[in-house]
């Protein structure tokens, strides 16, 4: 094998394993975002609590969120990655039972999955298909909890 030939087999190993390498990164970047979110939608559903107790109603925006203990940078990344909530309703309008009643979602969970926060206050991720089939049974169930007032989202 010739000098050239070898620097050029050298050089296109070190491009597929650099370009390898780069998907990995990738992949990690998302979990990590995934993961932020998730976490920062768990502060959400301690928020969405407390606001409750002082209000006795759901917020019905980032300002009282954030007065009642979501942290300002936290309502910033969320509203950056999309997260929209349903407001002024009663945890109590949660016929259904509160860990099956959505609070807040990220916009795209209906066509593509994502986190979600359901009225106990909890937070995890769902596909799009058990994001839809837990909203469709919401609506049936607790109707007032997705009502007109939710203002900003279409659902």
């Amino acid at each position: 094998m010739t000098h050239h030939n070898r620097a050029a087999c050298c050089l296109a190993l070190f491009l597929l394993t650099a370009a390898s390498g780069c998907g990995a990164v990738q992949q990690a970047r998302v979990a990590a975002e995934r993961t932020q979110t998730l976490n920062d939608m768990k502060q959400m559903g301690l928020a969405l609590h407390t606001a409750h107790d002082a209000l006795q109603r759901c917020p019905n925006n980032w300002d009282e969120l954030t007065q009642y203990g979501l942290p300002g940078d936290v309502a910033d990344r969320l509203k950056t990655a999309g997260v929209v909530f349903f407001t002024g309703h009663a945890i109590r309008d949660a016929t259904g039972g509160t860990a099956n009643s959505i609070y807040a979602f990220d916009a795209a969970a209906a066509q593509s999955g994502g986190p979600v926060v359901f009225m106990d206050g909890s937070a995890r991720m769902m596909t799009a298909e058990e994001f839809n089939a837990t909203l469709a049974a919401q609506k049936r169930d607790s109707p007032k909890t997705v009502a007109a007032n939710s203002g900003n989202i279409s659902i």
